[in-house]
């Protein structure tokens, strides 16, 4: 996957540069956002709530793995639900969003 947002918007959102780094180095998050955001658009609902599928992440990373150093810092769910929409058609308008500085001009495309 290559990195969606041109500089001009990560230059207007410090936290987009930042996200794109922790994405970069735990791509493996990504998967586990994905896979249960894929689940809960299988099992009927129309929408949900990025943080909830955070908190099952977190869970997941936190209880099953045993890297106790892992942070899933909260200032990742708007990008991570942004980019969930972008690269899963089928979870287009699944999450609620609000405007973000310098990264909605790339997941509306």
């Amino acid at each position: 996957m290559t990195e969606p947002w041109s500089c001009l918007e990560a230059s207007q959102n410090p936290r987009l540069e930042e996200f794109w780094k922790f994405h970069s180095d735990n791509p493996n998050v990504f998967h586990l956002f994905a896979d249960v955001a894929l689940k809960t658009k299988r099992s009927g609902r129309d929408r949900y709530s990025i943080q909830a599928i955070a908190e099952v992440v977190r869970w997941q990373t936190d209880i099953e793995t045993i890297d106790q150093h892992f942070k899933l810092p909260n200032n990742t769910r708007a990008y991570y639900a942004r980019l969930l929409m972008h690269e899963f058609p089928s979870l287009k308008n699944f999450f609620n969003t609000r405007p973000v500085a310098g990264a909605d001009l790339w997941w509306r495309n």
